[in-house]
């Protein structure tokens, strides 16, 4: 399987980890119409590693699979590259007796958070 190494000059989102997989779609397909084919998004392959932020530069590590790399080649420069989560693993509910959130927006421009949700349950009752 090819290996392949996407590097960004901006800091990767926090919701990154390993084990998500990437995807890309050429930046031509980007904000198009909904109801463009899904094919024009292709799967690059699991996150396998992530080369941290350093200032100027950030990587993430990634397996293709040779059905994937036959289908699409690796992505074009300037491809839109996204990212998803197994939700086998990252949907549960918040337990315990307390939570802290932070919302953080890296962006220079402004934005507004419109309302939150939170779904719970007690884990020691």
């Amino acid at each position: 399987m090819p290996f392949i190494t996407l590097c960004f000059n901006e800091p990767l989102n926090v919701s990154v980890q390993i084990g998500d997989d990437a995807y890309f779609t050429a930046t031509a397909n980007v904000g198009v119409h909904p109801s463009a084919p899904l094919s024009s998004v292709f799967l690059i392959g699991e996150i396998l590693s992530i080369i941290p932020w350093n200032g100027s530069a950030t990587c993430i590590n990634c397996w293709m699979t040779p059905i994937d790399f036959a289908n699409s080649g690796p992505p074009p420069l300037g491809a839109f590259i996204m990212f998803s989560k197994d939700n086998k693993a990252n949907m549960s509910s918040i337990l315990g007796y307390y939570a802290e959130l932070e919302f953080r927006n890296d962006s220079k421009d402004r934005a507004e958070l419109f309302g939150v949700g939170v779904g719970f349950s007690e884990s020691s009752k």
